[in-house]
């Protein structure tokens, strides 16, 4: 029976989950938190004695707790694959970037497919691969633990692409600004770099302005 998160796989613990927002009822609740963590059908519990029942009850303790993300490494050992971790921004691909683009807007529902974006088949390019297998190499032998330590990694690694993204497009609308002549036009762009310079804001008024 999985009796801590280092243990528990992203499957198991989408399963965990799944559960918690089903069951209502404790008993029944935790007869399938047993069935989970134990690989086995809700019969197979029921048919338990009694006290080896109570002990695997008591084996849910664990979840009572939040994990704790653990400190990311470079390279992986899930099932048979190892997997490196792609944490250069200067080495991402354009199908990595764009991956990653789509993935973070849903993280929750799209943490494998997430991972997977940065944990490369060692000697692999991205892509190169059956990525279905990389998906289900992650679901079912990365643990929970190790999946939140890299998702802290993405979300400073997100706030480091906005800011590259910022930066980019500010030295844009100066270029834009040098060659515009037309004086509504100018106060426009010069309203998005001030923006932009603020902190980003002026993101949302770049739509029809940059072609």
């Amino acid at each position: 029976m999985i009796d801590n998160y280092n243990k528990l796989t992203i499957g198991k613990y989408y399963e965990i989950l799944d559960v918690i927002n089903t069951y209502e009822d404790e008993y029944e609740r935790n007869t399938a938190l047993i069935a989970v963590l134990c690989d086995e059908e809700a019969d197979e519990v029921l048919n338990l004695s009694l006290s080896e029942y109570k002990k695997r009850v008591d084996g849910l303790r664990f979840l009572l707790d939040d994990p704790v993300q653990a400190p990311i490494k470079n390279r992986y050992r899930i099932g048979d694959m190892e997997l490196d971790l792609c944490a250069d921004l200067s080495k991402l691909t354009a199908g990595q970037y764009i991956d990653y683009q789509t993935f973070i807007k849903e993280p929750d529902t799209y943490m494998v497919e997430l991972l997977s974006v940065f944990l490369i088949p060692r000697g692999k390019k991205y892509g190169d691969y059956d990525m279905r297998e990389v998906h289900e190499a992650i679901r079912e032998n990365l643990s929970i633990v190790d999946a939140l330590g890299l998702s802290a990694f993405f979300l400073s690694l997100s706030q480091a692409l906005i800011s590259s993204t910022v930066t980019s497009l500010t030295r844009r609308m100066k270029k834009m600004l040098k060659r515009e002549k037309n004086p509504e036009s100018r106060k426009k762009i010069q309203e998005t770099i001030t923006l932009l310079e603020a902190g980003g804001d002026g993101l949302h008024l770049l739509t029809g302005l940059v072609k």
